[in-house]
């Protein structure tokens, strides 16, 4: 059928037929008219937080999403250390965090380079950032920087890490 298009909607095997030339604002009202309210009030959300995190990692530097990071075990110190793997031209580096937008309670970071921890940062919670920390000398060539949070008692930590995530900025010190 020419000047139609056809799209699987989720509700309920319903299928939408929309002309080709259907703004963006009338697709907007048909959703709002179809979706339950609730429904539409988690896609804003999800919409928002995406916005969010785009904004979030603006940043000058290298800059990596790191997580969810799910924790296994019990205590503070997540045993589970995200890696990432760069490639440097040698010297001085640093780094920084940032709790991501569902971050409930506060976490500290463990650098590791090479499997050698070389810094923790501060405890920074939901909506701060750490400041930067010193990664030491590194030298020229491909490493494996390992991310480990540490969390501490507040917000919904009631005495375990169960998971975090967040992002990470990776940089030249200057």
């Amino acid at each position: 059928m020419s000047g139609t298009r056809h799209a699987a909607a989720g509700l309920g095997g319903a299928v939408l037929t929309a002309p080709q030339d259907t703004t963006k604002r009338e697709t907007f009202l048909t959703l709002t008219r179809l979706l339950p309210r609730r429904a539409l009030h988690h896609i804003v959300l999800i919409l928002v937080l995406s916005f969010a995190g785009l904004v979030a990692t603006g940043a000058a530097g290298n800059t990596y999403v790191v997580g969810p990071v799910f924790c296994s075990g019990v205590g503070e110190l997540c045993t589970n250390i995200a890696t990432i793997n760069i490639h440097v031209a040698g010297g001085f580096g640093r780094a920084k965090y940032h709790p991501g937008p569902l971050a409930c309670s506060a976490v500290r970071i463990h650098f590791f380079i090479d499997g050698n921890e070389v810094a923790v940062t501060s405890f920074a919670g939901p909506g701060e950032k750490t400041p930067f920390v010193s990664l030491g000398f590194v030298t020229s060539g491909t490493h494996t920087v390992g991310v480990q949070a540490e969390g501490e008692v507040g917000g919904c930590n009631i005495g375990g890490l169960f998971s975090w995530g967040g992002t990470v900025i990776l940089e030249k010190s200057p």
